[in-house]
């Protein structure tokens, strides 16, 4: 078996593991696919939950039907003669939820005929899919690419920030908001943005925060009022204090942006 391409980058084929014991289990299935006779109805599959932590190879499925809440005691191991998982719970068997089709078989043969499950054994490393072992990994570099998290900068004072905008006045967002602390960029805001921030926006000389579609705060670092092809002002917008909202070019702006930094 070789992976797409696309699958690769995130995840590569793996041997069994020395301890394939189940500690976590994912039924991987289509609960609407699934139906039993009850009486003179017929009830569709709900489970209450597909994800179960397996305890010594043991976890309880339950589900929902006429009666109410059913809790199934299930067992779950590995089969090393065929490689794969085996899933047994009598119990549920015996309320026979049926697969949709001509066929018309029983939800627990599903599951082990078609490992429709994803388990995490007690090596933690792989995690096992589709009857198949993978290693997941950071997605392959190609030429030009780079990954996300090696420009990603953290901070204390933006992972405190209660909120993202909170209430908006004519002098911008609040110290406590992701946003107050991005406008705080500017030179005329009353607290100081995070340092490692100030640090990578150190040359901008123009940002433009926006909230829903029209433009709240907008901080020059230096007067540009002059030049009409960056902003283009009424007549009585104060561009230092955002106190009336500017009116943006589209072209100079490209749409909607939330924060736009023109250095």
């Amino acid at each position: 078996m070789k992976a797409t391409p696309t699958f690769e980058r995130y995840a590569e084929l793996a041997e069994i593991p020395e301890d394939p014991m189940p500690i976590h289990v994912l039924l991987d299935i289509d609960q609407t696919q699934f139906s039993a006779t009850q009486g003179k109805k017929t009830v569709t599959l709900q489970l209450d939950d597909t994800a179960h932590e397996v305890k010594d190879g043991v976890f309880d499925i339950t589900l929902t039907d006429q009666q109410g809440a059913q809790t199934y005691a299930a067992g779950l191991k590995w089969d090393a003669e065929k490689s794969r998982y085996h899933l047994e719970c009598d119990d549920l068997r015996d309320t026979r939820y049926l697969q949709d089709g001509e066929e018309s078989r029983e939800l627990v043969d599903v599951i082990n005929s078609e490992q429709r499950l994803r388990v995490i054994p007690s090596a933690r490393t792989v995690v096992y899919s589709h009857g198949h072992f993978f290693k997941p990994q950071l997605p392959k570099r190609s030429r030009g690419s780079f990954h996300l998290l090696d420009i990603l900068h953290t901070d204390a004072l933006l992972a405190a920030a209660v909120n993202e905008k909170g209430p908006v006045t004519n002098s911008g967002w609040g110290q406590g908001t992701a946003f107050g602390l991005i406008s705080a960029l500017a030179p005329n805001v009353p607290f100081q943005a995070p340092t490692a921030m100030k640090d990578i926006f150190s040359s901008v000389d123009f940002l433009l925060c926006t909230n829903t579609g029209k433009p709240r705060c907008v901080h020059p670092r230096q007067d540009l009022s002059q030049n009409p092809q960056v902003l283009r002002q009424r007549p009585s917008c104060d561009l230092r204090t955002g106190d009336k909202e500017p009116r943006l070019p589209p072209a100079d702006v490209g749409g909607d942006p939330s924060i736009l930094a023109m250095g």
